[in-house]
This record gives structure tokens, C-alpha cells and sequence, in this order.
């Protein structure tokens, strides 16, 4: 799931260069948009990147296999 939220995201942030007449193939530029993305609706909810680019998704869900299934084991911020 991550890694398709990462896809989307870094589409995202081409379209938006795009969108303002940049280039796509300037990395300064995507990561610059990648940055500035806020209030994402993506396939983790509604999220942003702060100050420091980390994402407003602070809780994680842990798993362990019981019986040859994933169980929950917790939610922890």
C-alpha cells in the first residue's frame, strides 16, 4: 500500500510541475512539489508533509502471523 501511495504521490507532484509550466525532468523542482503537497487524499486517508517532510500519519498498525493469518496486534502513535 505504501508504495503505491509513493507512486501517486510523485505523480502528483509531476502533474502539479507540469501544471505551473516547469519541467518535469528538474528532481529540485518534483521534490520541491513533492514537499509542498497538502492534505493528500491517497489510499492512507488524508495526510501533508511538515517542516521536516515526514508525513501526518503517526499511527502504525503492527501484525504478527496467528494461525497462518495476520492479527492485529496494535496500534501505537
Amino acid at each position: 500500500m505504501y508504495g503505491y501511495e509513493v507512486m501517486n504521490v510523485a505523480l502528483k507532484a509531476i502533474e502539479d510541475v507540469c501544471a505551473a509550466g516547469g519541467d518535469p525532468t528538474d528532481r529540485k523542482a518534483i521534490r520541491d512539489a513533492v514537499f509542498a503537497i497538502k492534505d493528500f487524499d491517497g489510499a492512507l486517508g488524508t495526510w501533508s508533509f511538515d517542516a521536516n517532510g515526514d508525513t501526518s500519519l503517526t499511527d502504525m498498525t503492527f501484525y504478527q502471523v496467528q494461525g497462518g493469518k495476520y492479527a492485529s496486534v496494535g496500534t501505537f502513535k
